[in-house]
């Protein structure tokens, strides 16, 4: 018979934004606090969820680039009154940003992030690091 264990490990890092050795920027997840978290890092996130390192680097990210150049949301959780992205708008989406070759159709426009001032220079803000994390060992 073979036994598994697992231990859960909660770990603050909190400290380490103010350590005069290993200073890192952490924000603490949920956090909404408008004075600490960048509204960039938080765009197109349900106000209840609050900041997470995922959330920035897999949503937001997305998000500011189908709001600001394509004029609709991925998320069906924001209630802010702009419309969820069709199909095409989708497929446009796809090509424009994750596409391997970005390649012009002729029924859909390709869109590219430069084409708005200043966007760039928001979409690569970078996202902080989880303050305090789960960390989980096999026994």
């Amino acid at each position: 018979m073979v036994s598994v264990g697992l231990s859960r490990t909660v770990v603050d890092n909190g400290d380490l934004g103010y350590s005069a050795i290993a200073r890192s920027k952490c924000l603490t997840p949920g956090d909404r606090n408008p004075t600490w978290v960048d509204a960039d890092l938080n765009y197109g996130v349900s106000y209840s969820y609050g900041y997470t390192f995922d959330s920035c680097s897999m949503i937001t990210k997305n998000e500011m680039l189908a709001r600001e150049l394509l004029y609709c949301t991925f998320s069906p959780l924001v209630g802010d009154n702009m419309e969820r992205c069709s199909a095409n708008q989708s497929v446009a989406f796809y090509w424009s940003f994750l596409g391997a070759n970005q390649t012009i159709t002729p029924d859909l426009p390709v869109f590219y992030i430069d084409n708005k001032a200043g966007l760039r220079k928001r979409y690569e803000k970078p996202c902080p690091a989880d303050c305090i994390q789960d960390r989980f060992v096999i026994l």
